[in-house]
């Protein structure tokens, strides 16, 4: 999904996208899904996964610095750390995005090359200490005329996607001896006494001397 530059205005422009209408959303989404050995990635041509999904956002340009403030609302089915049980976890992003086709006005350093000229040596998002809208935000360096608005989501959600994952906060994991899921119930690795290599000298009864 690709917004063009050209159609960005001084005046907020609203625009308001749904799963249910838009796949590339429903893709941004599910693509950031944790899966294990048994549950391939998606392929290109596979037919994306039923979720709910909204997104909503504003965008317009304050001195060649376009400003997008949006909004997503979907959940993401991640792994526990510590059961590895699958579950849905809500993501709610709320963000304020700054973009600019100006490497200098992201922040670029530029070099001069032999003849001169002023050559940009990186690429990507950097600081800027120009701020349209009074906030201390990175602006984002477009290489193209237009924001790729899936990429943009699927930035955010994934910035939402816990350290370490976990399925309730009190989840009790899996049994390191047996593997058993001890939120279901304890397994019978609790009751039983380990000993000790040397536990069996003890019982030994040693004649006279």
């Amino acid at each position: 999904m690709k917004i063009f530059l050209s159609e960005i205005k001084e005046i907020e422009s609203e625009y308001r996208f749904s799963g249910a209408d838009d796949p590339w959303l429903v893709q941004a989404v599910t693509e950031l899904d944790e899966r294990d050995e048994a549950t391939p990635g998606l392929s290109p041509n596979a037919k994306t996964v039923q979720r709910d999904v909204d997104a909503e956002f504003t965008l317009h340009q304050v001195d060649g610095v376009v400003v997008m403030n949006g909004s997503v609302d979907s959940s993401l089915q991640l792994l526990c750390s510590r059961c590895a049980s699958r579950f849905d976890q809500p993501v709610t992003p709320r963000f304020i995005a700054l973009f600019s086709r100006d490497p200098a006005m992201a922040g670029i350093p530029a070099k001069r090359d032999a003849n001169g000229h002023r050559r940009y040596v990186s690429k990507g998002t950097a600081k800027s200490t120009h701020d349209p809208a009074d906030m201390d935000l990175d602006i984002t360096y477009l290489t193209e005329d237009y924001i790729d608005v899936k990429a943009v989501v699927s930035e955010q959600v994934q910035l939402q996607v816990p350290f370490q994952p976990l399925c309730q906060e009190d989840c009790q994991g899996i049994c390191v001896n047996c593997g058993a899921d001890q939120n279901r119930g304890r397994c019978a690795c609790a009751r039983l006494v380990k000993e000790s290599a040397f536990a069996a000298l003890g019982k030994l009864k040693l004649g006279p001397h």
